[in-house]
This record gives C-alpha cells, sequence and structure tokens, in this order.
C-alpha cells in the first residue's frame, strides 16, 4: 500500500512510517510531481485536483487539513467511491480563541483605543460602548466543533448562548437552546452577539443576507470566523452604513481579499484580520496527531476520523 505526501519534514514522515510500518510513503515534490506518482497510490495527503484524480486510479482516501472543505469538493472527487476526511475539530480551539479576541476587541474598547496608543495619548470611550459579557446572548451559527468550543468559552463568561444546527446534536447543559433553520431570524432577534461558526456549503451561502441583518438588534454585532460566503457582503456594507447593527469582526471575507478601495476597509466599527483564525503554536501537534491516526486505521482496513459527507458539504 502506498500513501502519497508533500515534501514533509523528516520528523512527520518519521512518525507517519511508526503510525503504518506496512505504508510505503510516496514524496511528491510539487503538484506535477504528485500527478505522475499517485498512480499506483491508494491514499494522499493534502494533494487533490481534476489531474491527480484523473491519474489517481488507485486512489480510496484523501485527507486535509482544511477544516472547510469547499475549495476541495470537485464535482469529480464528489462524485467518486473515494473517502475525504479533513481536519475539523482539530482547529475549533484556535478558531474559538479568536472568536473572543474579536469580539472582546469591541466591548472592552481594544478597537477604539489601540490608534490613540500609537498617536501618543490615551482614548476615551465615546462612541462605543464598555461591556461586561455576562448575561448577555451569543447565538452561535454552527454548532460543530468550532460552535461548541465557542460555547465552553461563552460559558466562563456566563453569557447566555444560543445555538442554530441542522444537524441534531447533544446539547451542553449550559447551552439554553440548540435551533433549527426555520427558526434562524427568531434566534437573530435575540442576540447581542452573533457568531458564524458554519461551514460553506449551498445551505450556508450568504445565510446571513440582508433579512438576517435586519432581523438583528441594531446593537448586535456580527463576528465570522467560518467562511466569507456565509456572509452577503453587499448587504452587510449597507446594514452598517446605515446603523442597522453595531459593528462587524471579520476573519474571512467575500471576496478575499477584499479591494483595497472597499468600504469595509474604512469603516470604525469594522475589525478586519487576515484569515489567521486558525493559526495557533499547537496546530501542527494536533495536525499530524490525526494524520497518524487516520494513516493507522486505513492500512488496518478500520473507520476513519472526520470523514466528510461530501455531497452536504461538510
Amino acid at each position: 500500500m502506498k500513501f502519497l505526501v508533500g515534501r514533509l519534514e523528516e520528523a512527520w514522515l518519521e512518525r507517519l512510517r511508526k503510525a503504518a510500518p506496512e505504508v510505503e510513503l510516496v514524496v511528491a515534490e510539487d503538484g506535477e510531481d504528485a500527478v505522475r506518482k499517485v498512480v499506483d497510490c491508494e491514499g494522499a495527503f493534502n494533494m487533490h485536483g481534476p489531474e491527480l484524480l484523473r491519474a489517481g486510479l488507485k486512489l480510496r482516501w484523501i485527507h486535509v487539513t482544511l477544516a472547510g472543505v469547499d475549495t476541495v469538493l470537485y464535482p469529480d472527487l464528489v462524485e467518486s467511491d473515494i473517502v475525504l476526511t479533513n481536519g475539523k475539530r482539530i482547529q475549533a480551539i484556535e478558531i474559538a480563541d479568536h472568536l473572543f479576541a474579536l469580539l472582546l476587541c469591541f466591548t472592552r474598547g481594544v478597537r477604539e483605543f489601540l490608534p490613540c496608543q500609537h498617536e501618543g495619548r490615551l482614548g476615551k470611550p465615546s462612541r462605543f460602548p464598555i461591556y461586561e459579557l455576562n448575561e448577555m446572548t451569543i447565538l452561535l451559527i454552527g454548532f460543530g466543533g468550532i460552535g461548541q468550543e465557542a460555547a465552553r468559552r461563552a460559558n466562563s463568561f456566563r453569557m447566555r448562548i444560543l445555538a442554530l444546527d441542522i444537524e441534531d446534536t447533544t446539547k451542553p447543559d449550559y447551552v439554553e437552546y440548540v435551533g433549527k433553520a426555520d427558526e434562524f431570524h427568531d434566534l437573530l432577534s435575540g442576540a447581542d452577539f452573533v457568531a458564524s461558526c458554519v461551514p460553506l456549503t449551498a445551505k450556508s451561502h450568504r445565510m446571513i443576507d440582508a433579512n438576517a441583518l435586519a432581523a438583528m438588534k441594531k446593537s448586535a454585532y456580527l463576528i465570522n470566523v467560518s467562511r466569507g460566503g456565509v456572509v452577503d457582503t453587499d448587504a452587510l456594507v449597507t446594514a452598517l452604513e446605515n446603523n442597522e447593527i453595531a459593528g462587524a469582526a471579520l476573519d474571512v471575507t467575500d471576496p478575499e481579499p477584499l479591494p483595497e478601495d472597499h468600504p469595509l476597509w474604512r469603516m470604525d466599527n469594522v475589525i478586519i484580520t487576515p484569515h489567521i483564525a486558525t493559526r495557533s503554536h499547537r496546530i501542527k501537534e494536533r495536525v499530524i496527531d490525526l494524520l497518524c491516526e487516520n494513516l493507522r486505521r486505513f492500512a488496518a482496513n478500520q473507520p476513519l476520523l472526520n470523514i466528510v459527507n461530501k455531497q452536504e458539504g461538510y
């Protein structure tokens, strides 16, 4: 059995060999080399694309580090029998941390004070009120790995926690309610913070549109740490310009990156970070742990972890 990988550090290769000694690791130097070498490989790591799929006649499994797989689900892959696994849940910790970093920038005035520091003066809170999170309400759109990690943090702040998910999921005692899609606007109307933790699929594409933004409180903040396409960007700009919501914090945008002249750059009630919510000093450790376990399972013909529903997109 052969498993195709890119140019990994030797420590990773050694861990993979120990996890599944019976598997031969095939190292590709680049994309073209991968297409040549995939011919007799049964699995691949972070290697995908139409050309690779056409060449990989023996492929049965592809693993990617991404949590969101919207950029990976080519029609050829969706229609094939190849199993796709991903990095969902292992990136949830740092994404939830980033969500609250953005949230706290607003509630504690950090967004307003930083420019004053660079000007050598102390700022005074003016436009934006300073909040405590105790008893404020957060709505988590998507209650998978990211949403559940965010809920744990919200609970530590003694927040009221609502969630929305299309799947039936176990609700922790500290989460007040997990609703379904037909309850979306009703849940929006009661939230002080609305956080997108949902993967980008046909169902979630631009679900936060003009109607959803209109359903939010005028004092509410939108936080997006999932995918830019979940939000209708034009509708968001209009809502912010018309003071329909208090502000937005975006680690992802649509398009990404935004054009230099985009109005979101100039709004003082908007925070934009460069799609860094998945970064962490420990993420590599979790990536290789998951890959090793799945490679071991693949070699032993056991069920893999983090299998993606290719038709649903997550």
